[in-house]
């Protein structure tokens, strides 16, 4: 006898249909957000063991699917489905080694990281799901039960890109990328080089130095290519720089660069036509802030291409 598809028992949701959407059935997503990313991480291999830590792949992949269905809408605020679940008798958290349990909730992604060392699943329904086919069954009930029709394959979608920019991500981040040799779609390449980026650079504008995470875990840094990816079909690491929004835009207009010592070039052009440009033109000769690692440093050559570009020296 065949067992029935493999769904995840109900889960309690708030249903103030004055606060959530339509597309959401009038219920708060946080919960099913959070479970879709468990079900990415597990595959793409970030989850093998009964143990979901609070890392920055479960913000990412929890990120994803805010963004793209509830964009500016409330804050994303992982903590709350991460605590909360634990009332619908399937998960469990554990907390950090040598602290009690809290019963409080937590008041933002870090004090979850502060409380809890990681949350498990029920152990049945963790085994269960480890099996693809589960996976899937679970996937497409929580959808369906969660979310109107219309979102059913985008919400399956993103998953296929959130688990696809992962695998792409684990190649960018070897030592010797692999070569571009076959296109791969353009949100699974934006998400994953934004994820290397980000990593590689520990949050932090290469230029101007800012590192800010909100406490719902967004960072204030985008991941910018150095060579154009147009030109140059390259993802890798060394084809890019963590740079806060002001900061990037200052780069991709051609009034910043760098040298092939990685010190700040500031174009001459930028105190034309009455601006003020403040604090930029202190960065001047300023080293670049750099990954730890050397192999993740920017080359010299695309440093080369951006500065050739724009005529800096």
């Amino acid at each position: 006898m065949l067992e029935p598809p493999f769904t995840f028992p109900p889960i309690r949701q708030d249903t103030n249909r004055s606060t959530w959407p339509a597309e959401t059935l009038g219920r708060a997503p946080y919960k099913p957000f959070l479970l879709l990313a468990v079900l990415d991480l597990m595959e793409a291999g970030r989850v093998t063991e009964n143990r979901i830590v609070p890392d920055q792949d479960l913000t990412d992949a929890f990120l994803l699917y805010w963004n793209a269905i509830l964009p500016d809408r409330l804050r994303p605020s992982i903590h709350l489905p991460f605590f909360h679940l634990r009332t619908d008798g399937f998960w469990t958290l554990h907390p950090v080694p040598g602290k009690a349990l809290p019963a409080t909730e937590p008041s933002s992604w870090r004090n979850v990281r502060e409380r809890y060392a990681f949350a498990s699943l029920d152990e049945e329904i963790f085994e269960r799901l480890k099996n693809p086919i589960n996976r899937a069954t679970a996937r497409l009930g929580l959808i369906r039960r969660c979310f109107v029709p219309m979102l059913e394959k985008p919400l399956l979608d993103l998953a296929n890109t959130q688990v696809s920019a992962f695998n792409y991500a684990d190649s960018l981040l070897r030592e010797a990328p692999v070569p571009y040799e076959q296109p791969v779609e353009k949100p699974v390449r934006d998400q994953a080089f934004r994820r290397v980026i980000v990593k590689v650079y520990d949050h932090r504008c290469a230029l101007c130095g800012i590192r800010i995470i909100s406490p719902d875990s967004r960072t204030a840094v985008d991941a910018a290519h150095i060579k154009d990816w147009a030109v140059s079909h390259d993802d890798s690491p060394s084809n890019g720089l963590a740079l806060c929004k002001l900061c990037h835009w200052t780069f991709d207009s051609g009034l910043v660069g760098f040298d092939d010592d990685y010190r700040v070039i500031v174009a001459r052009s930028i105190t034309r036509d009455g601006n003020l440009p403040g604090h930029i033109q202190q960065f001047a000769h300023r080293p670049m802030i750099l990954p730890e690692r050397e192999c993740y440093y920017p080359a010299p050559e695309n440093l080369a291409w951006h500065r050739q570009l724009f005529k800096l020296s």
